[in-house]
C-alpha cells in the first residue's frame, strides 16, 4: 500500500522528459486509528536499506505510521488528541481548531465541504456502476458460453454469436471463448 502512495507522488513530482535528478524527497504518513504495528510506539519511520550491505538506499522516499492510539503529554499526543476530538472545541491547536470550525461550522466552509463529499460519493457510485455493469457483462458471456457447449453448439457459432450478441471483436470473443470452454473440460 505505502509503495503505491510513494509512486503517485513521485509521478507527480516531475514533468515529462524532465531528469530524475530533480526529485524531492517525499514524505507518506499513514495516521491510523490503532497501533499498526502493535509495539506500543508513537511513530514508525521506515526507510529502505541494501540488506546485504546494511546501508541506507537513500532513494528520498520516506514512510511514516504514526499511532492515532497515542496518548502522550507531548506535542504528538496533543495533536493525535485534537484529531479524535468530536467537536470544534477545546483543541491544543488553535490553527487546526480554525480550520476544523470553518470547514465544519462556517458556512462557506461547510458548503466546500458538502461539494467535495458529494463528488467523491458521485465519483465512487460511478465507479461501482460501471464495475457492476462490467461484472455483469462478464458473468453473461461466462453463462451465454457454458450453455451453447453444453448445447453442443461449435466452437465457431459460438464465436459467431458472441460478436454479435455482445458485439465483440473476433480477439475478444476467442478470449472469452478460451477461458471459459476450460472451464467445461
Amino acid at each position: 500500500m505505502h509503495i503505491f502512495h510513494s509512486a503517485v507522488l513521485d509521478t507527480r513530482m516531475l514533468k515529462a522528459n524532465e531528469s530524475f535528478k530533480r526529485m524531492k524527497d517525499s514524505y507518506v504518513i499513514f495516521i491510523t486509528e490503532k497501533d499498526h504495528f502493535k509495539l506500543g510506539k508513537p511513530v514508525y519511520r521506515i526507510e529502505r536499506t541494501i540488506t546485504d550491505i546494511d546501508r541506507p538506499f537513500g532513494d528520498g522516499n520516506h514512510i511514516i505510521y504514526v499511532n492515532g492510539a497515542y496518548r502522550g503529554d507531548d506535542a504528538l499526543g496533543r495533536m493525535l488528541e485534537d484529531f479524535r476530538n468530536r467537536t470544534v472545541e477545546g483543541f491544543n491547536n488553535r490553527i487546526l481548531e480554525e480550520g476544523v470550525r470553518h470547514f465544519k461550522i462556517d458556512e462557506g466552509g461547510r458548503d466546500i465541504m458538502c461539494k467535495a463529499v458529494e463528488k467523491y460519493a458521485k465519483g465512487k457510485y460511478t465507479e461501482g456502476k460501471e464495475q457492476g455493469i462490467e461484472q455483469g457483462i462478464e458473468q453473461g458471456i461466462e453463462a451465454f458460453i457454458l450453455d451453447k457447449i453444453e448445447d453442443g453448439v461449435s466452437r465457431s457459432e459460438i464465436l459467431a454469436r458472441l460478436m454479435k450478441r455482445f458485439k465483440l471483436t473476433e480477439q475478444e470473443a476467442e478470449k472469452y471463448y478460451e477461458k471459459y470452454a476450460s472451464v467445461v473440460v
